[in-house]
């Protein structure tokens, strides 16, 4: 929303080294872990939800990693230890719903009917290189002689498909940055915000611009963007440190076009 150019970001949430108290004593349904996914799956969903308003959720691919899994069975301190196979959860309005590969044997890998114990491990079934390059390869268009070189993987010599993760023909869009066809005001983002949010809008040709804000009185409060501005994609931030809470409205005036948007200001 802000305009930057990244293709990659990414963000960190800690406290999933559970080596003790990962469940609930009484009900393994709760405890650490649980918490822990309940914080991963409301921050997806809010994530998913902002994307959609801003009508960029085809533009955005999900995944979660990370440095090491967890064993299959619990130690005396009711957590577990650190394991060699990790799930990674993808999501994104372009991923291929389901689960790849198939359910693991909670035994011995060496002798499954035999019963784990706490230094068992589960069996990997994807090298994380094959999960990288599928993303590479299908998402943002890597060729195969780029995989060999950045992922040092050569499970593409033999012509080994990706893993099904991506929707086929989808692939990472960037930002148009070519001439808007025409005159858009967007939803500023975030909505409703405190104390900052960010307008964009698109011009298909250099355009005397006036961008205003109003409260639910009609009364203009905020002038955000006047004079000539050049055809492209403009972003304005709005800064309502001095509002109060409530329902205002940002009007653009560019040319002939005139467009009128509602924000919301939430302390």
């Amino acid at each position: 929303a802000g305009g930057l150019k990244t293709r990659v970001y990414v963000v960190t949430l800690g406290g999933f080294d559970t080596h003790s108290t990962q469940v609930d004593a009484t009900d393994h349904t709760i405890g650490t872990h649980a918490t822990l996914m309940g914080r991963i799956s409301d921050a997806v969903g809010a994530f998913q939800q902002d994307l959609a308003l801003l009508g960029i959720d085809g533009r955005v691919l999900g995944m979660t990693f990370s440095e090491f899994g967890r064993r299959i069975k619990s130690n005396a301190s009711g957590g577990t230890d650190h394991g060699t196979s990790v799930p990674m959860i993808f999501f994104g309005t372009n991923v291929l719903a389901g689960i790849v590969g198939t359910n693991p044997i909670l035994g011995k890998v060496a002798n499954p009917v035999s019963l784990a114990d706490i230094k068992d491990n589960l069996d990997m079934q994807f090298d994380f290189r094959r999960v990288y390059a599928s993303v590479l390869r299908d998402w943002f268009g890597a060729d195969v002689s780029a995989l060999q070189s950045s992922v040092a993987t050569p499970l593409y010599d033999d012509g080994t498909e990706s893993l099904p993760i991506i929707s086929p023909g989808a692939i990472a869009e960037a930002e148009p940055s070519g001439i808007p066809s025409g005159f858009t005001l967007h939803q500023n983002y975030p909505n409703p915000f405190n104390p900052m949010t960010t307008i964009r809008f698109e011009l298909p040709a250099a355009a005397s611009v006036s961008l205003e804000v109003y409260d639910a009185a009609g009364q203009r409060i905020r002038t955000l963007a006047a004079g000539e501005r050049p055809a492209g994609i403009h972003h304005v931030q709005f800064d309502a440190s001095d509002l109060a809470s409530g329902t205002y409205f940002y009007r653009l005036i560019a040319g002939n076009f005139i467009a009128t948007r509602k924000a919301i200001v939430l302390r």
